[in-house]
């Protein structure tokens, strides 16, 4: 486990990339130390040659050095938004000069500033589609023996525990 962060620093079409395995509970208070503090705290983290997989990632900053763009998104930030609203003015002052945008819809957001088509490059999870029969004889003999079934039907709901 971990709580996994990538930071990207742009310049140009180049991309750096970095991760660490501790800091996507820390996104706030880490970009709130200001540019040149952050910054030099991602330079430390680990290079990769690539993003980490949708599942696991957990947080995402993106820096554009050259048009001075900051967009960042996080897991374990509030999402409310006067919360959000509120943390970017005082953000601001911290980034003076610089564009700061929460990426609300993650990654989907993170696109445009990337410059990649990262989501299409990333299989998505196919669920196990269970058949009745398995759902109602369920070879494994585990401790889970019991459940509540609720069925729906001409408006009317009906429940049971087996």
């Amino acid at each position: 486990m971990g709580d996994r962060a990538n930071y990207v620093i742009k310049t140009g079409e180049k991309l750096d990339i970095y991760y660490n395995k501790w800091s996507a509970t820390r996104i706030e208070s880490d970009l709130y130390l200001g540019e040149h503090i952050f910054l030099d705290f991602v330079r430390t983290c680990d290079v990769h040659e690539q993003l980490l997989d949708p599942i696991f990632l957990e947080a995402f900053v993106i820096a554009d050095m050259e048009k001075k763009i900051l967009g960042y998104w996080s897991w374990h930030m509030e999402t409310e938004t006067s919360v959000i609203r509120y943390y970017k003015s005082a953000l601001q002052e911290k980034w003076p000069d610089w564009q700061i945008i929460h990426l609300p819809n993650n990654m989907y957001d993170a696109e445009p500033l990337l410059g990649i088509g990262y989501v299409a490059q990333h299989q998505p999870v196919k669920p196990d589609v269970l058949d009745s029969n398995m759902i109602t004889h369920d070879p494994i003999d585990d401790e889970w023996a019991n459940g509540l079934f609720i069925i729906k039907n001409e408006g009317e709901i009906r429940s049971s525990v087996p």
